[in-house]
């Protein structure tokens, strides 16, 4: 991520809609009685722009400019309460000063000159009951003269001067990311090819849409501290998504970002460089829960092994995932494991995956060494057996289904579907990463699986 320097000016340069007791005139030019209570009073500020302020200036010359036709809205007390007055459109004789300096006209209705007075410009990101309308920002098209036209906000709040409209300094509580897009391996820009963007920054979420074309992608947002953000595209051959956590973008400043996006895959299509990636009910897969449920679907399982198509150690499959989380019904004999783990907590599985089941040996085996390669960074094939196998612990898989936003396996044994006669079964114990052969009617914790 790059900030945008005052330097920057002609990409998404810096402006401060702002004047001085010197450069304001605010006078009452006709006061017009309608009766004896109400009065509705001519008034006029002018307003001048400062290009070498700390906001942007939303123009591609770097320098915001006031137009014939814009508006600004005033919130002001009529004796009853607050209200909203927009100006006059703007014309060509209001504008000075190569479109630096405009005069603003309002009619006010009886102004109450004790209470503060507070601008918002343009007219049409103030609401009718005075506050400013962010909702207007929820809907984007990404492009430098939208937003120069309709979101470029500023706003001023502060006590009349004397009997006129107070002289002001506008200040833009808003902030502009450039997004310049990249593909995973920073090869190729993608830019070009999106036609939507997503972008969840704190609470608020910000969409565009757009015609595919060169970039950057110009997206106005409320300024955020030390919070998350997701950005998910369309578009193209393929969606991509990325997380950044504790971000910071601050009012009245623009950053130019260039990221390097993850590619959004079906679950068909997963390799062994996805264990540890989530499965959504939507059928892609995702990092992790966080990055699921920021683009509105729900992470139900973890990727923990991908081998070969029709791999017949994970029955005729070729990958296995493991449930977010164990059975929360709690410990359970031999002979209700199957059961609780084919309901899975009442989880749903996406379509073109087996269902939920209770593995078997070989396939928590399967599960194992995935989880355990994932964490080492090199293959790890040792068999489940009787032997304790540190690789096969909880405290060394746990971080990967943690990461993932699950929960890790606990340190006690865990149901398999492996019986070994007709009293004893095979449970696996990820305190010691050893398998042990225990009656049936012992209990142990259930971990449930899909195959896809």
């Amino acid at each position: 991520m790059r900030y945008i320097s005052i330097a920057a000016l002609a990409l998404v340069g810096a402006v401060m809609t702002g004047c001085s007791k010197d450069d304001v005139m605010a006078i009452d030019k006709q006061q017009q009685t309608d009766d004896t209570s109400k009065k509705t009073v001519i008034m006029t500020t002018t307003v001048g722009l400062n290009a070498a302020a700390k906001t942007r200036a939303l123009t591609g010359e770097g320098v915001k400019t006031f137009a014939v036709g814009e508006q600004m809205a005033i919130v002001y007390s009529n004796g009853s309460g607050m209200v909203k007055a927009v100006s006059l459109p703007l014309k060509a004789d209001d504008i000075k000063d190569a479109g630096t300096i405009a005069s603003f006209t309002f009619e006010l209705e009886t102004p109450d000159k004790s209470i503060d007075v507070t601008y918002i410009y343009p007219a049409s990101m103030a609401r009718d009951d005075g506050s400013i309308n962010y909702d207007a920002l929820a809907n984007q098209d990404g492009t430098l003269a939208s937003l120069a036209s309709n979101l470029d906000l500023a706003t001023y709040k502060e006590a009349w001067l004397g009997e006129n409209l107070p002289s002001c300094t506008l200040d833009n509580p808003l902030a502009i990311l450039a997004l310049t897009l990249k593909d995973s391996d920073g090869a190729n820009e993608i830019t070009g090819d999106v036609t939507g963007v997503t972008v969840k920054a704190g609470e608020d979420t910000y969409t565009v849409n757009r015609s595919a074309a060169a970039g950057p992608i110009y997206v106005a947002i409320k300024p955020i501290a030390s919070k998350n953000v997701v950005v998910a595209t369309t578009g193209g051959s393929k969606d991509y998504v990325k997380l950044l956590t504790e971000k910071t973008y601050a009012s009245g400043n623009g950053y130019s970002v260039s990221w390097r996006m993850t590619p959004i895959i079906p679950f068909t299509e997963a390799t062994a460089n996805d264990v540890g990636r989530v499965i959504a009910i939507d059928g892609k897969v995702y990092d992790n829960t966080t990055i699921a449920t920021a683009v509105n679907t729900t992470a139900v399982a973890i990727i923990s092994y991908v081998g070969n198509p029709k791999d017949a150690g994970v029955g005729w499959y070729r990958g296995l995932a493991i449930g977010m989380r164990d059975y929360t019904g709690g410990r359970v004999v031999w002979d209700a494991a199957a059961s609780v783990a084919e309901s899975n907590n009442g989880t749903v599985v996406p379509g073109g995956t087996s269902g939920w089941f209770l593995p078997s040996i070989a396939q928590l085996e399967k599960v194992c060494q995935g989880l355990a390669t994932k964490k080492k960074g090199t293959a790890v094939t040792t068999e489940l057996s009787t032997v304790a196998n540190n690789n096969y612990t909880a405290s060394n898989l746990n971080s990967i289904i943690t990461s993932a936003g699950g929960t890790g396996f606990l340190d006690r044994a865990y149901c398999t579907s492996t019986a070994s006669n007709e009293t004893t079964a095979w449970y696996f114990s990820f305190w010691t990463g050893r398998l042990n052969e225990k009656p049936k009617k012992d209990v142990g914790d259930v971990r449930s699986v899909i195959a896809f």
